[in-house]
């Protein structure tokens, strides 16, 4: 599942916006994030559920840099 990384390059490809590799490195994780959201709310197994050890939520991201980088979008 890529949809951020897809919408970005879809954005390049049509001129609207310049590429960026720091900007890629950002969808990409952005997707990656996604993946592991979906993950955790999967059902667990039966013995996951009896052992009740629950995996830890996914980390978020911090976004940080200059005016005009792309952070909003």
């Amino acid at each position: 599942m890529s949809v951020v990384r897809d919408r970005y390059d879809a954005l390049v490809a049509a001129n609207e916006l310049r590429p960026d590799p720091e900007q890629a490195a950002a969808a990409d994780r952005l997707d990656r994030l996604a993946a592991e959201l979906i993950a955790s709310r999967r059902p667990k197994g039966l013995f996951a559920r009896l052992r009740h050890r629950d995996a830890p939520p996914p980390r978020g991201i911090y976004m940080w840099g200059d005016v005009g980088r792309g952070k909003s979008m």
